[in-house]
């Protein structure tokens, strides 16, 4: 039996290494979206934790001074919630582009998976009427 050769084959590696190569790209992203994601989740409980203190020191009375600098802290607080969320949905926007790259490096793998497949099915179909005709060769021999 002969070895079967598929012709594409360094193209076809080629590919499953591009398409490697994107799906690293695209969960670097993922990564990076999920960082932020917990970045705006304690930015968040911190903004609420010193929202309540403030609130609670407020009404136990509080120096303009103490009101000046938690007040300042709190407005920082929200003005990096929203450069967060502006970060956020600037890298769901990276991650959407990169999920839509890996799948078309995806589509052009799997196009020539379909090929390799159609190929090999040939390849055996043929190989096996090859060793078909030998066996019946073989059987007319010793008749």
């Amino acid at each position: 039996m002969a070895s079967f050769n598929f012709r594409l084959h360094s193209v076809h590696e080629l590919r499953r290494h591009i398409e490697n190569e994107y799906k690293d790209t695209h969960e670097a992203e993922n990564q990076k979206l999920r960082e932020l994601l917990n970045l705006g989740s304690k930015l968040l409980s911190e903004h609420k934790h010193w929202s309540q203190q403030y609130i609670k020191i407020a009404s136990e009375g509080m120096s303009p001074t103490q009101a000046i600098r938690l007040g300042s802290y709190i407005e920082e607080l929200l003005r990096q919630i929203r450069e967060n969320e502006l970060q956020i949905e600037n890298q769901a926007e990276v991650v959407e582009k990169a999920r839509l790259e890996l799948i078309e490096k995806m589509k052009e793998r799997k196009t020539l998976d379909k090929l390799y497949e159609k190929q090999y099915a040939e390849f055996t179909a043929s190989d096996l009427l090859k060793t078909e005709k030998e066996i019946e060769d073989l059987i007319k021999i010793r008749l």
